[in-house]
């Protein structure tokens, strides 16, 4: 009698901890949900790339979710990489098969560039992407989407990672950095990977989120006519 009654004691303490334990974290996500003032796009260019050093690690550590702009060319030599990174819950938009700067292509040659590499996304179990991003952020016009099942995703905060400068560099270009912000840098330099933690502590002084990037509704000219912003996954 007395272990029946101890073992329906013992059940009933941990249905209470349980239950305890459910409210605190349903509790919890609603608190950051509440402290999160604004969301803030991370997007990386140029990939995929044969050693990201560690990046994919680094932003998983850091609770981002970001958009990759890949080009169809390093697609088709890492197709395995950019897989992963939609299987980790990653953005991916088209930057072109080669990266050229499209001011110097005719009209033919920059929508070839854009739907070869919506064709090797998809050859490569890519979803069809709907996001693109001129090389350079030049060559394009936004007016030239208009009305396309494409959404022109340009940039806020440029941080000239790529010149390899260092993480101080990189974080000085984002000492202002507020909600609705795009921040541009790119795959496969190491000071990039090394400067997450750091936006990670930056984002969260200021009660910033990462954000995907959904139709902006509006154009927004910076560095040039841009209809994306960034939201809540």
């Amino acid at each position: 009698m007395e272990n029946k009654t101890m073992r329906r004691l013992l059940t009933i303490a941990v249905a209470f901890v349980l239950t305890i334990s459910g409210f605190v974290m349903l509790n919890t996500s609603a608190a950051n949900a509440v402290n999160c003032n604004g969301y803030v796009a991370l997007t990386f260019d140029d990939g995929p790339v044969a050693n990201d050093f560690g990046l994919l690690a680094a932003l998983d550590t850091a609770g981002f979710k970001v958009t990759f702009f890949n080009t169809g060319l390093n697609t088709a030599t890492y197709p395995a990489k950019a897989r992963e990174q939609l299987a980790r819950g990653h953005q991916i938009g088209n930057h072109t098969y080669d990266h050229p700067n499209l001011a110097n292509l005719g009209y033919a040659e920059r929508w070839g560039q854009i739907h070869l590499t919506d064709q090797i996304f998809v050859e490569n179990g890519l979803p069809k992407p709907n996001l693109f991003r001129p090389p350079y952020g030049v060559g394009a016009s936004a007016w030239e989407f208009m009305g396309s099942e494409y959404k022109m995703a340009l940039w806020t905060k440029d941080t000239n990672d790529w010149q390899n400068q260092g993480v101080p560099s990189i974080m000085a270009s984002l000492a202002n950095l507020q909600a609705g912000d795009i921040i541009l840098m790119h795959e496969g330099y190491q000071f990039t990977v090394q400067a997450i933690p750091q936006i990670k502590t930056l984002m969260d002084s200021k009660g910033l989120c990462a954000g995907k990037l959904v139709d902006g509704n509006s154009w927004v000219e910076w560095p040039g006519y841009s209809n994306v912003e960034p939201a809540a996954w």
